[in-house]
Order: C-alpha cells, then structure tokens, then sequence
C-alpha cells in the first residue's frame, strides 16, 4: 500500500514538474522564439525589398543607356546632315571616326555599367551573407542549442496541426 502512494504521489509531481515545465516554455520561450522568427522574417523582406529596388534602379540604369544611344544616334544623323556639304572624303573620314568613337564610347560603356552592376550586386550580397550568417552562427552559437531549436519548431508545428 505504501509503494501504491508512493508511485501515487510520484506521478502527481511529475504532472505537476511538466505542467510548470510547459508553462515556463509556453511564457517565456516560446514568445522569444516568436519574437526571433519575426526579426528572421522582417531582414528577409528587407532584402526582397532591396532587390526590387535594385532591379528598378537598373532598369532605370538601362533606359537611361537606350535614350542616351537615341540621342547618340539622332546626333550623328544630324553631323552627317551638316557635313553633306563637305567633300566624299572629308564625309567618310569624319564617319568612320565617329563610329570608332561611338564603338569605343559604347564599350567603355558597357564596360562601365556592368562593372558597377557587379559591384553592387556583390556588395548588396555580400552585406546580406555577412549579416545573416552572423545572425544565425549567433543563434546556432552551439550545435545543441541548434538542434534543440529544431526539435522545438517540429514539435510545434505538430502541435498546432493537432488543434
């Protein structure tokens, strides 16, 4: 009779050291680990939206590109206008420096506008990399904690997909 309210007693506190224990996680850890994913979520929309900013800039960047080729273009035709009056050879000297000219300008260009493409690409994605793997080596610090982390999210989700 004695073992049977000993056991007794022995599962009434273990009843009550999980309900406590759940408790204690329900209150206090479970709000940080919300507060933690919503920060993850908040960076991650940041760096959307800093994407679509970038792809606007250089769509921006591009038709800036096209409307200068446009003008460059519109000028040309108006110099070989104006040089209509000058002698064949003077004409087609002037017109193939100028083509020179523009192919060199054009590729100079390109040159430029991919190289500053690239360079703000890789900084935006280097700033990005950088900060979250800071943030998640600071979250993951130990392996443990890491797969505990885990643990804890799929046994979540299959709590509320319970209820």
């Amino acid at each position: 009779m004695f073992k049977f309210v000993d056991t007794g007693f022995k599962l009434i506190n273990m009843i009550v050291l999980g309900y406590f224990s759940l408790r204690i996680f329900h209150k206090y850890i479970l709000p940080l680990l919300k507060s933690e994913m919503d920060s993850d979520r908040n960076f991650l929309c940041t760096l959307r939206n800093q994407k679509i900013s970038l792809a606007a800039k250089k769509d921006l960047l591009e038709k800036d590109i096209q409307r200068e080729i446009l003008e460059q273009q519109i000028l040309k035709q108006k110099l070989l206008y104006w040089n209509s009056s000058v002698d064949q050879f003077k004409i087609a000297t002037a017109v193939s420096q100028q083509k020179l000219t523009d192919k060199l300008y054009e590729r100079k260009v390109a040159i430029k506008n991919k190289r500053l493409e690239m360079e703000l690409s890789q900084t935006t994605i280097d700033a990005a990399m950088d900060e979250a793997k800071k943030t998640l080596q600071f979250f993951f610090k130990d392996k443990e904690e890491g797969v505990h982390y885990i643990v804890q999210l799929i046994e979540q989700s299959f709590i509320k997909k319970g209820s």
